[in-house]
């Protein structure tokens, strides 16, 4: 009886040696890392969470678990853990909407020029011209500058770091080729502070 109760002793002695710790809280070991072709190899050290690797590796738990096929949260000490890059997407500035401008063909005054005549030669009335270029009376001076069309408005955008034909045209409730025709562009690049007319009002 007494050989049995020795034999039963070494035994449960000998199994909870065998048991590996599992990583709940601890401040002393350090944490060991390989890289490989793709990704990096983490080893799982006293003290180490799903949460603190994932954080110090810039990603997420969720991620940690799906590339590792892990079920539970439990980690051991010693067990190695597949990472990899994480691309992040950088976030685009805010739209930026200028005050509205105004556009309108204009007309240069040559010798011999009457408002009646750039009226009839622009399909307008003399009205309107002296209406769009607040003129009080009927006198014209050779180089003076008409507006010979009624102004048109248009909302402008002045591009930001993210931006895209795309981004803009859907922002403004409108098409990208409506964009490019409003622009005369001759392709879909832009440029830091370029300023594109985005709609007329």
């Amino acid at each position: 009886m007494k050989n049995v109760r020795k034999y039963l002793a070494s035994s449960v002695l000998a199994a909870s040696m065998a048991v590996t710790p599992l990583s709940v809280f601890a401040d002393s070991s350090t944490p060991v890392q390989t890289k490989g072709e793709i990704g990096t190899t983490y080893t799982v050290v006293k003290g180490d969470t799903l949460y603190k690797i994932a954080t110090s590796h810039g990603t997420v738990v969720e991620k940690v678990m799906e590339w590792n096929g892990l079920k539970s949260y439990t980690l051991s000490i010693g067990q190695q853990l597949k990472l990899y890059p994480t691309e992040v997407t950088p976030t685009p500035e805010p739209p930026v909407v200028t005050p509205p401008t105004s556009e309108s063909v204009t007309y240069k005054v040559i010798k011999g020029d009457t408002l009646y005549k750039i009226a009839t030669k622009y399909h307008t009335t003399v009205e309107s011209l002296m209406l769009w270029n607040s003129l009080n009376n009927y006198t014209l001076s050779v180089g003076q500058t008409l507006k010979v069309s009624e102004p048109k408005t248009y909302v402008t955008h002045t591009v930001v770091k993210g931006d895209t034909l795309y981004r803009i045209a859907t922002a403004n409730g409108v098409t990208v080729e409506s964009v490019i025709s409003l622009n005369d562009l001759k392709s879909y690049t832009l440029t830091i502070g370029q300023v594109l007319k985005v709609k007329a009002n």
